[in-house]
């Protein structure tokens, strides 16, 4: 167990602690940090008797225990609860970590960086594994895998089973944030950055052109210099704040800088 100060990246540390420790299936890490929860607060009588049980508004900060835990089937998952009753949990998954335990028992071959399969073996067969995602049968297969760690390994610290048993304590699950996503590989750089534009393209789209006009516009002082981008908004001081940017960006830093550009444009 490690208490952690603000801005740590626990999931960092977690990964670090997996790639220096040989880990069996379960729970290897438990990381401590303050956040907000809800957390209820008994009122009493004027004789003096419990009254009313009432939630503290605003929330305070409580600590919070992320369970780190290795499972055979979704790999590294985060479940992250409140130290306070009613326990609030949140359970964090990653579908790629799925697809690579998925793929290993498959016998499908690839390498993988974080989030992204740089090689693989078999594509079809990987599309398979992962397409097993979008079944019906998985929000079934996602509570057992949700009870299957958050009784015995997580809430145990708090109450332990008789507890469980005896206060009928028990979870109900909703989606608070789901990310599809597809890995493409390019063998082309062109092809690349010819989608790369046409997403810039749609997500710009839904602004009114007419006031992107207004406010967004290019400075060139000839084919060799360099092209500048500027956006013009008024700060709170009333005063023109002008912000340039090279036009000769990489891919990433290009991105951010349209999305802060738009960003500029919806708030004016």
């Amino acid at each position: 167990m490690i208490y952690c100060s603000p801005g740590e990246e626990k999931h960092k540390m977690a990964e670090q602690h997996l790639a220096t420790h040989e880990t069996s299936p379960g729970l290897f890490l438990i990381l401590v940090s303050k956040a907000p929860a809800l957390v209820w607060e008994a009122q009493m009588t004027g004789t003096g008797k419990l009254g009313q049980l009432k939630p503290k508004d605003p929330w305070p900060y409580v600590n919070h225990y992320s369970f780190h835990i290795l499972d055979p089937d979704w790999g590294h998952l985060t479940i992250k609860m409140s130290g306070h009753p009613p326990f609030g949990a949140q359970v964090i998954l990653n579908g790629h970590e799925y697809v690579a335990c998925q793929a290993q028992k498959a016998g499908v071959g690839f390498t993988k960086q974080d989030n992204c399969f740089t090689t693989i073996t078999n594509a079809a067969g990987l599309a398979q594994v992962a397409d097993t995602l979008s079944q019906q049968e998985t929000a079934g297969r996602l509570r057992q895998f949700c009870e299957r760690w958050i009784y015995t390994t997580c809430l145990c610290f708090a109450l332990d089973l008789e507890e469980q048993k005896r206060s009928v304590f028990s979870y109900h699950y909703s989606v608070f944030q789901m990310e599809y996503s597809r890995n493409l590989l390019f063998q082309s750089g062109q092809q690349m950055d010819q989608i790369f534009q046409a997403l810039i393209d749609r997500s710009r789209s839904p602004l009114d052109l007419d006031r992107v006009k207004t406010r967004l516009f290019a400075v060139s002082g000839g084919l060799t210099r360099e092209i500048k981008f500027a956006c013009h908004q008024i700060d709170d001081a009333g005063e023109v704040a002008e912000r340039a940017i090279p036009a000769r960006l990489g891919l990433r830093r290009l991105y951010q800088t349209v999305d802060a550009l738009e960003d500029a444009v919806v708030d004016a």
